[in-house]
């Protein structure tokens, strides 16, 4: 029996090592596969991924269900560490993660080229963010000194003075006199609100610019407007159209010379010139022939009277004869306007004597 006894252990033990055998040999083997699969998974996986990937198989190391990683966590942290927010991207983005964000928006689609993966994008709008809140921290420190209030100017492109904003206007431009007064309102208020420089000068260079269109603009309208006054009073005034206009303009010009420029130089309330109107331009040349009957009828050299005497006694005399060129001819019509013309001017000359 004991040596029964002594066999049957002796078969245990024999189990019992080739047991252990054979677990040393699984194990070696296990082994042998894991690390085979985790050099394939190296090879296979993003360069810089290699930190943070959850094992699928439920080992150490992986992330629970429904739990949040330290790499996700840490994106969506707002302690302001540039290092900690920067998400790893793991490495089953798809290849058409950029088409199925933009959707049909081919400029966010091309857009999206700037991101190497969608990480980038959250880390994107985090430092966006981070930023936006430190500038509304920077606040201009109304009950600062003095000191401290010209560092927040200086930090923020805000002149020390509201002269400060006229100094290296862009593009050469020069305030001139008449808008001097205007632009230093402007440069006071916008100092008062602590505006950048950059964005007052583009703004007094804007002005300028509208200004320059608007000037060219209402000269091509000006330009519209006589050319319909000349096309109404043509028919009117026929050959005298131009002896007219020159006339009126030498008659204002007896005017002291501010109010001849404030007249010639007012505009209706349509912006239209003042002697651009065809009605006000016929009411003008009619009171200009009344006042001065005289004007362009004679010459400027003796006595008016008799020079409208002698020369309608000429054609006077030219009337007696109808064979004369008075009535015959080329200069027919023309010799009747003028005798009309002397007649009107003899009448009003003699109105003025009475």
């Amino acid at each position: 029996m004991a040596d029964d006894a002594t066999a049957t252990q002796g078969t245990a033990d024999d189990a019992t090592k080739t047991g252990d055998d054979q677990t040393t040999q699984t194990q070696s083997q296990t082994a042998t596969n894991t690390g085979q699969k985790g050099d394939d998974q190296a090879a296979q996986k993003p360069q810089g991924d290699d930190k943070g990937a959850a094992s699928k198989d439920g080992k150490e190391g992986a992330t629970p269900p429904g739990s949040m990683s330290d790499e996700a966590r840490t994106a969506l942290s707002d302690d302001g560490d540039d290092d900690k927010g920067k998400a790893k991207a793991p490495a089953d983005w798809p290849d058409d993660w950029r088409d199925k964000m933009a959707g049909d928006d081919k400029k966010l689609r091309k857009r999206l080229d700037r991101f190497s993966d969608p990480s980038k994008i959250l880390q994107f709008a985090l430092s966006a963010e981070q930023k936006v809140s430190k500038a509304e921290k920077q606040e201009f420190p109304e009950k600062g000194t003095d000191e401290e209030k010209a560092a927040w100017r200086e930090a923020n492109g805000v002149p020390a003075d509201a002269k400060g904003y006229l100094e290296e206007l862009p593009d050469g431009l020069v305030i001139g006199d008449d808008d001097k007064e205007r632009v230093e309102s402007f440069t006071a208020f916008a100092h008062e609100i602590n505006a950048p420089k950059q964005f007052v000068q583009q703004a007094i260079a804007w002005r300028y610019r509208d200004l320059e269109e608007q000037a060219a603009a209402q000269k091509e309208k000006d330009a519209e407007y006589q050319e319909e006054t000349e096309d109404a009073l043509r028919p009117k005034y026929g050959d005298d159209y131009r002896r007219n206009m020159t006339d009126l303009k030498a008659w204002l010009q007896t005017m002291p010379e501010e109010q001849a420029t404030a007249i010639q130089s007012a505009r209706l309330p349509d912006r239209r010139p003042l002697f651009s109107d065809p009605v006000i331009v016929e009411w003008w040349v009619d009171q200009m022939r009344q006042v001065n009957p005289l004007i362009r009828t004679v010459s400027g050299k003796g006595d008016p009277a008799v020079q409208i005497a002698d020369e309608l006694s000429q054609l006077e005399a030219m009337m007696g004869d109808k064979t004369s060129e008075y009535w015959k001819g080329p200069k027919a019509e023309a010799n009747q306007a003028r005798y009309r013309e002397l007649i009107e001017a003899k009448q009003r000359l003699d109105a003025q004597a009475a």
